[in-house]
């Protein structure tokens, strides 16, 4: 509409918009770490926080559902694709800190063992609850202050630690990237939801 305060015009919204966002000033949250690496994560650690040197927001789709009437195609929204995996990529320091976590939250997902102080005594099927989190992508303005969403996967599970490669001649510091899958991804806090 002509006139209308919020179109996007130099005179009208674009005139008061906030900054851009910067692709590179962003966190990985990871709440209750201690719960899925209970021996590698310091006994005080409840959040990790941490930094890493890439991540990816991932897409999202509807697939498409085709009726076909009297000669005519129709198109309707179908299932919404939001599920899948995200690779975040990692700069290791010397202590191996974060990678230790990784391995042990991917150990206790494939060795179900009556040992093991996160899966004993437990059943096959109350495992999903036990090894997953939520994960948060939480992105930051250019001073620094959290963005007022941040992108929530929901069910999270390490899929994979990659592999890490060594080489004498050269000189970059050792990186790796951990897969993780989803059920879905959210912006959170929804305010959509009553």
């Amino acid at each position: 509409m002509p006139g209308s305060p919020n179109n996007f015009t130099i005179e009208g919204r674009m005139k008061t918009m906030l900054d851009i966002q910067r692709n590179w000033s962003w966190s990985l949250l990871i709440p209750g770490i201690n719960s899925v690496a209970p021996t590698t994560a310091l006994l005080d650690m409840e959040d990790l926080l941490i930094r890493c040197r890439s991540i990816s927001i991932p897409s999202r789709s509807n697939t498409v559902t085709q009726s076909d009437f009297m000669g005519m195609k129709q198109f309707f929204p179908g299932k919404p694709d939001v599920g899948g995996t995200v690779g975040a990529t990692f700069e290791e320091t010397e202590d191996m800190a974060v990678r230790r976590i990784f391995w042990e939250w991917e150990q206790n997902i494939f060795n179900i063992n009556p040992k093991s102080a996160l899966t004993a005594g437990k059943s096959r099927r109350p495992l999903k609850r036990l090894v997953t989190k939520d994960i948060f992508l939480v992105m930051y303005s250019y001073a620094g202050i959290p963005l007022p969403k941040s992108v929530r996967f929901h069910n999270a599970f390490v899929q994979s630690v990659g592999d890490v490669a060594l080489d004498y001649g050269a000189g970059e510091s050792v990186k790796y990237t951990v897969t993780f899958q989803y059920d879905f991804w959210t912006l959170f806090p929804d305010t959509t939801q009553p």
